[in-house]
């Protein structure tokens, strides 16, 4: 089993909280998730911006690449998410540059 910490990105006006209940509905209906949890926050980057974000964690029983492909299937069928990360070794990392490695 391995653990994930995933953020998504909101567009603006976007009703957050039904957003993150949505997205960890979606994410524990996925085949190999184990466990899943989702809410909104914002994110800080240096003084004056900031962004709001759904964090979300996920424990799978699957690899890696199987769970980047779910999630970017899950990205292009909701409206109201701009972008979508995997934390990995302490770095955000959109999911169109997480590879196996």
């Amino acid at each position: 089993m391995s653990e994930y910490t995933l953020q998504f990105e909101l567009e603006e006006g976007v009703d957050a909280d039904a957003l993150a209940a949505e997205i960890q509905q979606r994410l524990a209906a996925v085949d190999g998730v184990e466990d899943a949890d989702a809410e909104p926050m914002e994110l800080r980057f240096g003084v004056a911006e900031t962004v709001a974000i759904i964090a979300a964690s996920v424990v799978i029983i699957k690899s890696t690449r199987e769970l980047v492909d779910e999630l970017k299937g899950l990205v292009e069928s909701m409206s109201g998410l701009k972008e979508a990360y995997v934390e990995l070794r302490g770095e955000r990392v959109p999911l169109d540059q997480v590879t196996d490695e």
